[in-house]
């Protein structure tokens, strides 16, 4: 990696996972950051077709495809903002992980995005597709470090609060004993009615 800021998507590399518009947006950004690195963590049949349009765009040379990783928490750490453009997630564990790791992040407003990231407080949001307001929430996060530390520490505080391990079973074990009258109810009647019906 160079000494310019880095971007760091953790994704197979599908066309679902929208990689070509966060390509798309690398020219403006490099006008800025010449030295900005782009990382793609992941491995999939869309590598070689965005190796070309980074090869069409002019941006190869800012891009680094590295394949699966075992240790993403590494990359993760050497990321000044990690990025999801996908156009459609269910819940995205890269967004958690990102945040877990107190990194700013950059995803699109789509499925269960916004179950987690809150626009402008935890992280950014923008539209599918839409590569100049990719390019901008990057830029934006990239000229205001003080902005980024601050909504990465309210997404990792927001995931230890929220999605840690132990708040899961929490909630699970709370489903359970919510569930369980309802339960012992219908239970306990169901002997009932057998007898009614032998009867």
């Amino acid at each position: 990696m160079g000494d310019g800021p880095a971007l760091l998507t953790v994704a197979r590399l599908t066309e679902q996972k929208g990689h070509r518009f966060l390509i798309d947006a690398l020219p403006g950004l490099l006008t800025e950051w010449p030295s900005l690195t782009c990382l793609f963590v992941g491995e999939g049949d869309g590598r070689e077709p965005l190796r070309s349009l980074a090869r069409e765009r002019g941006v190869e040379h800012a891009c680094r495809f590295a394949g699966a990783q075992s240790n993403v928490a590494d990359w993760y750490a050497a990321a000044d903002v990690v990025v999801l453009p996908s156009l459609s997630e269910g819940l995205p564990f890269v967004v958690l992980e990102a945040m877990a790791m107190a990194r700013p992040v950059v995803a699109s407003h789509v499925n269960g995005v916004p179950e987690i990231i809150q626009d402008g407080r935890n992280g950014l949001l923008v539209p599918p597709r839409h590569t100049s307001a990719l390019e901008t929430a990057i830029r934006r996060l990239l000229h205001d470090p003080v902005l980024a530390v601050r909504m990465a520490k309210a997404g990792q505080q927001d995931v230890a609060m929220h999605f840690s391990v132990g708040k899961m079973i929490e909630d699970t074990v709370r489903v359970f004993e919510d569930a369980l009258p309802a339960l012992r109810t219908a239970s306990s009647g169901a002997p009932h009615e057998v007898r009614q019906e032998a009867a």
